[in-house]
């Protein structure tokens, strides 16, 4: 085993050796090793990683064509680019991972008898080494990029909420990939309004998916240590989706800052609550009453509130899951078109057990290790407690192995094992 180790490390010895020698730019300071100008190399991770991992969650890359397998082979010729000429690395953990789903998946359609399941594992990889290799001046500049890019779109969601609130009309309307439609006012998009109100999703599918990234890249910007006033500006600006798990995360955000005292930290979200209430009792209340305060009204028929739309969901996943289903999933229809199985069995994907039910637990377990993995890291101290932030997002979305969400999860799980390694250095 060790004879193996070292040929294959003299193979890898000359083929860069090669690559040096019929690069002499490279050895002059003048390009990278890959023969491209560094500032272009210093933004292709973070460039891929915003589109991988945020454009794929708008209708509109669909819409204009753009399809996901196209998307994937960019990303995968990108990391195979950067780990041949580059000499990055990805981490052991995201190996195991990509291979333990390559392996289910085989498994899993040999079950089914259906083929087309072999190449579905092969998004969530492309995912994982896109991750893998992405080191942290690359995370930095993909959160920075982030950034910007929601603050354009929270202006954007706030101006189209104010064109409704004055009596705007949608200009037109399109289809997101799962039927529904999605209406467009001045500047946003919105597939949800009541009366003279709506929740903004800007160019997204829906507002969860836009609450959804503001609190992701929140959460990335304080594991990585960015400004906590911006990642603040972030999260109140994004109350306009008028999302309840927003709230929440806003609220543990808050409370699981580690270098500041629980009473500093309570006063900050005592001072966010009294602005909140100004805004509502004095400026907004007519229009927030008609996008969020109905949901606390008990529904009469259920005994639940009305804004609940997942014990519904809980209940049928738990009616389903069976050994089986645990297995295997439900229906393959659930791998290989999950709206389609959403359609025929109806919406249960939007919970914890949803991955069990779509496609069974050796296609999903990197889902629940990931839950596990993050919840654990979360509770051993203080300063990790954003940890268990980020499990209140991948509760109602439990998407770790789909598009765009799977980057973000691989990057909140390899953030541990970088961030631990920072400290030791340190």
């Amino acid at each position: 085993m060790e004879g193996f180790r070292r040929a294959c490390e003299s193979v890898d010895s000359f083929i860069r050796s090669r690559i040096d020698e019929y690069n002499p730019l490279a050895m002059k300071g003048e390009t990278s090793l890959a023969g491209l100008p560094h500032e272009v190399l210093d933004w292709l991770v973070p460039c891929a990683l915003f589109l991988q991992g945020v454009l794929t969650l708008s209708p509109l890359l669909h819409l204009a064509g753009f399809r996901g397998t196209y998307i994937y082979l960019l990303v995968y010729c990108i990391t195979l680019f950067l780990l041949v000429c580059e000499q990055r690395t990805t981490p052991w953990l995201g190996f195991i991972l990509a291979s333990g789903v390559l392996a289910g998946s085989c498994l899993t359609s040999i079950y089914w008898q259906v083929p087309k399941i072999v190449f579905l594992p092969f998004f969530f990889i492309g995912s994982v080494l896109l991750a893998g290799i992405a080191g942290r001046d690359d995370i930095n500049r993909f959160i920075n990029l982030c950034t910007l890019f929601l603050f354009i779109m929270l202006l954007l969601s706030w101006t189209g909420f104010f064109y409704v609130l004055n009596g705007g009309k949608a200009l037109f309307a399109i289809n997101n990939i799962d039927g529904r439609e999605n209406f467009f006012y001045l500047t946003t998009f919105s597939n949800w309004r009541v009366l003279d109100s709506i929740r903004p999703s800007g160019v997204f599918d829906e507002p969860g998916t836009l609450s959804f990234l503001l609190c992701a890249i929140a959460a990335l910007r304080r594991i990585y240590k960015h400004n906590e006033l911006t990642s603040l500006a972030l999260l109140v600006l994004g109350l306009v989706t008028f999302s309840f798990t927003h709230i929440a995360f806003l609220v543990l955000f808050v409370l699981s800052r580690s270098d500041r005292s629980f009473r500093h930290n309570l006063g900050t979200l005592l001072l966010i609550f009294a602005g909140v209430s100004f805004i509502y009792f004095f400026l907004l209340k007519d229009a927030i009453d008609a996008a969020m305060m109905w949901k606390f009204h008990v529904n009469p028929e259920t005994g639940l509130l009305s804004g609940d739309n997942r014990s519904d969901q809980v209940s049928l996943a738990s009616s389903k899951l069976t050994l089986r289903t645990f297995l295997w999933g439900l229906d393959y229809a659930g791998i290989t078109a999950v709206h389609a199985f959403t359609k025929k069995f109806g919406s249960m994907t939007g919970t914890p057990m949803g991955p069990l039910i779509i496609s069974g637990i050796f296609v999903a377990f990197p889902y629940y290790f990931f839950l596990m993995r993050v919840t654990w890291h979360g509770i051993l101290r203080r300063q990790n407690h954003i940890y268990l932030a980020i499990v209140l997002l991948f509760l109602p979305r439990p998407y770790v192995t789909s598009f765009g969400y799977a980057v973000l999860a691989m990057l909140f799980l390899f953030s541990i094992k970088r961030t631990r390694d920072r400290k030791e250095v340190s």
